[in-house]
């Protein structure tokens, strides 16, 4: 079997600048997101949270639907939404659902504190209020917590809304909580489309960093206090059958960097390796893109210091603004890594 080329089609995007990719742009030109201000620290370790402005549900295509989606997945349905030009892409692109693939990733989808508050009330213990019964918990506590809401908590969800919203039912894979997960569900939707498992597939990364959860595993990985702060955002990418102008994903790969102190008393490992992992990793793609095409000046694209720390969105909003970076020649590379020290690399350009 002839491995098929693959292009970029379509980018979407979600972030603290606001919504739609023309708004993310202002990242390429060295620009900071607005942050609201956050009351709940005091500025004890943030004042300030990465929210998506103007985002309202009416922008999803089924708003009943909106009681069963966390905020993860409402940003990827409006992000995929965009780079797939609207609904129905598989008719639109003379596709069978079925050859039409959804490839994702997204954060930790932590229940509100709306959902379970409640439940955790009617929990408390009566002989000490400040501690949880057990036994409370799975009797009238569990009477309090809605049936529905623990749909908003599944991991695969995200992609799960993508995919009903856009009629997709070709090869799909959802994967976790890492800036350098999107990249890898990238890799593998251009995999399957080059081997002939699909025809298009749409891929997507999402995340809310600025629930009270999400920062609390920030402070926890060391994030908070520090030069970051807590965002969120989405992107979504369409790849198909390239034209000859598009953009295309030259060299990709994903690793893991040798980490220390990774025992069950430490949720994240520390790298051992003071970066010389993924610069390795860096040079190695850059090699490959060359070695496929690629010609030009390489510029290295980051959103963090942009908009906040976007957890599972990172790696795949920064490939969305690579895409443009190339628009007049050259090479854009994105480097994402994960708390836990899984890494990936990315070279896009226009061979």
């Amino acid at each position: 079997m002839t491995r098929r080329p693959v292009g970029i089609l379509g980018v979407g995007a979600m972030s603290p600048f606001g919504v739609g990719v023309p708004a993310l742009l202002a990242a390429l030109d060295g620009e900071s997101a607005p942050g609201d201000e956050d009351p709940r620290w005091g500025g004890t370790i943030t004042s300030r949270r990465g929210v998506v402005p103007g985002f309202r549900t009416r922008l999803l295509p089924d708003r009943k639907a909106v009681k069963v989606m966390s905020r993860d997945a409402q940003l990827a349905v409006v992000a995929a939404m965009e780079a797939c030009g609207g609904l129905d892409p598989a008719g639109r692109l003379g596709l069978a659902p079925e050859r039409f693939g959804a490839f994702g990733a997204a954060g930790y989808e932590a229940a509100e504190l709306a959902d379970v508050l409640d439940m955790m009330l009617a929990a408390r213990d009566p002989e000490d209020p400040t501690r949880l019964s057990v036994e409370r918990l799975y009797g009238p506590g569990r009477a309090e917590y809605h049936p529905l809401a623990p749909l908003k908590t599944l991991p695969n969800m995200a992609l799960f809304h993508v995919g009903i919203a856009l009629g997709l039912r070709g090869p799909q894979l959802a994967l976790g909580s890492s800036a350098a997960a999107g990249i890898a569900a990238l890799g593998e939707a251009l995999e399957a489309v080059a081997w002939d498992e699909a025809d298009a597939a749409v891929v997507v990364a999402t995340d809310s960093m600025t629930g009270l959860s999400r920062i609390e595993a920030m402070v926890e990985a060391g994030l908070l206090p520090g030069t970051t702060w807590p965002a969120e955002g989405a992107a979504g990418i369409l790849i198909g059958a390239p034209s000859p102008d598009c953009a295309r994903v030259l060299a990709w790969e994903v690793g893991q960097e040798p980490v220390e102190n990774d025992e069950p008393s430490v949720s994240y490992g520390h790298s051992a390796d003071d970066g010389e992992f993924i610069a390795a990793q860096a040079a190695r793609v850059l090699e490959a893109a060359r070695a496929a095409g690629g010609t030009g000046e390489v510029r290295d694209i980051s959103v963090e210091s942009a908009i906040g720390y976007s957890g599972a969105a990172a790696g795949l909003l920064a490939v969305v603004l690579a895409v443009h970076a190339t628009k007049q020649g050259g090479m854009a590379r994105v480097l994402a890594r994960g708390l836990a020290g899984d890494v990936a690399a990315l070279v896009v350009g226009r061979p």
